[in-house]
């Protein structure tokens, strides 16, 4: 071997090849090395005839050009760059007496490592310890820019000293004659060639470590994680210390447990003091959970309070308000529910959304069981809960809390706040609630008789509902045009008639004749023509109107005859037709609707007593009635008919002594204190004066 190549073996460079070929002796394979086996193949065992030893020789192919010879110096090139324990390189080279070059290495004594550790084989420890030998082996020929480029179990010797010894070098790459950017995936072939020596050597292990097995997995892969083959055998060497690698974690009892076999002393009084906080921690959680339990209680019941507390105001003021003998509950009920929300709230456990929600369901039922009597107790609890945080987007709870503020604004009577909250409210939200709060205001106006002001939060209501169908609209355009009738402007409420006959249509069309709904609206557009042609002279016109309309709800009423908005329509427009043939001197025809109405009348009094409903919508009935009883004996005594003016003087005298008195008489002078209605809907009209 030349000095050239000593120099490029330790430096570990590439060379060109380091070995002469003009150096190699002829004939020293017949005249030193004598072949015990294996002659006439390429790798025979010989014998050294001058130290006496014996050797494996390897030599090229006898086929071998110039080419194929150049590839096997390179080869016998790495090989020389490598004096390793645990590697098996090349001893001496020379020419056969047939020009061939040879080698010699120490002789394959021993097995290799799949079948040295098959079956139960040596234990775990011994197997890491051939796997360490195998990776400062690896290790060290990568530092001298060789890759031994086919590394497998097959590649490991065990020799009967019981060493490992890595061979096959022949076929190695030399790193130096690679790119840069492409030497890492040339070592990653090696690093799987160690990932399968690995998975080899714990596969008959019985419950195989798991630190082990991850590091076996983290040699695969197209980029295995181990950069390095020194890390993967720092990685087994920690393992063997302290059970622990860097490429697996393990659960936080496995953690443990190592900790404890390597510290026993200092284990067992971290374990104590463990012990101790977690009695402690144990301790704690117990006493919260039972407290949450508790408020989780308390917060189930307060649930199902307002569930009820909620059914009861809406069969007072919700969806059911139209169903005849729903409405007759006690004031006490209304009460005794409030009384019980109140209790949840002075309680502990109750969130800070359940309180808010809950103080303004109290104050909903404080004035529906109390009215005026009750609106500063409702207010205040009002502003109780708007001062308490909910999760909710401010806007929706700001919109729920003014609602029920200007409806109990509107029942005390105080229009100007009541208006003020519904505006200061309506501002920031659309939709739904918009038109609710602009309902009140247009309501709110109505009742103090600015019909002006009434009309136009009346449109801006209409405009919240937008240009969707149905009874919504339907119900938006009846109201908008009473208030258009009632502030005088006849072609707005002509113009909004004639649309509202369009969402009839509509309606007509996919529900049919026979909901009862759809037909009290109808008979609600023919009273409206009703009025507007008695507004303009047309009192023919005006006439057959009523009786359209009036057959609609008899059809009505057939079908179902406690229909609470066919039977306050029907009493509402009756008395608005009794009072107009009163006026043209038709007396006969007075006495004609009278029986049908004071029926009417009747129905309400069986299912709603008048006495002590004084602030309720039965109230105005009533005093429909009254004013039916006053027209019909002022029209029998011009027709001398003494009979029936007695019976009518009797039945007037009757509906007084029901209200002590206090009902009021048609027309009035235009207060009605007497009367707290909360939607627009629900204001009876008689001549253009709403009540």
């Amino acid at each position: 071997m030349s000095d050239e190549c000593a120099k490029a073996r330790d430096a570990g460079q590439k060379a060109e090849v380091c070995v002469d070929p003009a150096a190699l002796r002829f004939g020293s394979h017949h005249a030193r090395f004598e072949p015990l086996a294996g002659t006439g193949s390429e790798v025979v065992l010989v014998e050294d005839r001058v130290l006496k030893r014996r050797l494996t020789l390897r030599e090229a192919p006898g086929t071998a050009g110039a080419a194929e010879e150049r590839e096997f110096l390179e080869g016998l090139t790495l090989l020389c760059r490598l004096d390793h324990p645990y590697l098996r390189t090349a001893l001496d080279a020379g020419r056969s007496e047939d020009g061939r070059v040879f080698f010699v290495q120490r002789p394959d004594e021993g097995v290799t490592i799949d079948v040295h550790c098959a079956g139960r084989g040596p234990g775990l420890g011994l197997r890491c310890e051939y796997f360490l030998q195998v990776c400062d082996a690896v290790q060290y020929a990568h530092d001298r820019n060789v890759v031994h480029g086919d590394l497998g179990p097959s590649r490991v010797l065990i020799l009967d000293h019981g060493s490992a010894e890595v061979f096959g070098w022949e076929s190695a790459v030399d790193l130096a004659a690679v790119e840069v950017p492409h030497r890492q995936s040339v070592r990653d072939r090696d690093m799987r060639g160690l990932g399968a020596l690995l998975d080899l050597l714990l596969d008959p292990v019985e419950a195989a470590p798991p630190e082990l097995l991850a590091v076996a997995r983290a040699c695969h892969g197209d980029r295995p994680r181990y950069r390095a083959v020194r890390d993967l055998a720092a990685d087994v060497r920690a393992w063997m210390v302290s059970g622990e690698v860097g490429v697996y974690r393990g659960s936080t009892l496995s953690r443990l447990a190592r900790a404890a076999r390597r510290r026993p002393g200092r284990t067992v009084g971290m374990g104590m003091a463990l012990l101790g906080a977690f009695a402690l921690l144990a301790l704690g959680f117990w006493y919260r959970e039972a407290l949450r339990r508790e408020a989780e209680l308390t917060q189930q019941q307060c649930d199902a309070a307002l569930r009820l507390a909620r059914n009861l105001a809406e069969v007072v003021e919700g969806p059911t308000r139209d169903v005849l003998g729903l409405r007759d509950l006690r004031r006490s009920t209304l009460v005794r529910a409030r009384d019980g929300l109140l209790r949840f709230v002075s309680s502990e456990g109750l969130t800070k959304d359940a309180t808010a929600r809950t103080l303004l369901e109290a104050a909903r039922l404080t004035r529906l069981a109390e009215g005026p009597e009750g609106a500063d107790r409702a207010l205040a609890l009002i502003a109780r809960a708007r001062a308490w945080p909910v999760s909710e987007a401010p806007p929706e709870w700001e919109t729920q809390v003014g609602l029920e503020a200007a409806r109990t604004l509107l029942v005390a009577g105080r229009y100007a706040a009541a208006e003020s909250t519904a505006l200061a409210s309506s501002g920031t939200v659309e939709g739904e609630a918009r038109a609710e709060l602009l309902d009140l205001l247009a309501l709110s106006r109505c009742l103090r008789r600015d019909f002006d002001g009434a009309l136009r939060a009346g449109l801006l209501r209409l405009k919240a509902v937008g240009p969707r169908g149905g009874f919504e609209r339907g119900r938006a355009l009846r109201d908008v045009a009473r208030l258009a009738w009632a502030a005088g402007k006849p072609v707005l409420a002509d113009s909004l008639v004639m649309r509202l006959d369009e969402v009839c249509t509509h309606l007509l069309r996919d529900r049919g004749e026979s909901d009862d709904e759809l037909c009290v609206l109808i008979s609600a557009s023919l009273d409206l023509r009703a009025c507007l042609a008695q507004s303009g002279g047309r009192s023919g016109e005006a006439g057959l109107a009523f009786q359209a309309a009036s057959s609609l709800r008899q059809q009505v009423l057939e079908r179902a005859p406690s229909h609470r908005p066919a039977l306050s329509l029907e009493l509402e427009s009756g008395v608005r037709e009794v009072l107009r043939l009163h006026a043209l001197e038709r007396y006969a025809g007075v006495l004609e609707l009278v029986p049908r109405l004071q029926a009417v009348a009747d129905a309400f009094e069986a299912n709603e007593p008048w006495q002590g409903r004084a602030f309720d919508h039965s109230a105005l009935v009533a005093a429909l009635a009254l004013v039916l009883a006053e027209t019909a004996a002022t029209a029998a005594e011009r027709l001398g008919a003494a009979d029936e003016v007695e019976r009518l003087r009797a039945r007037e005298t009757h509906l007084l002594e029901a209200f002590g008195g206090e009902v009021p008489r048609f027309p009035d002078s235009g207060s009605v204190s007497w009367s707290h209605p909360t939607r627009l809907e629900d204001v009876v009209w008689v001549g253009v004066a709403p009540y």
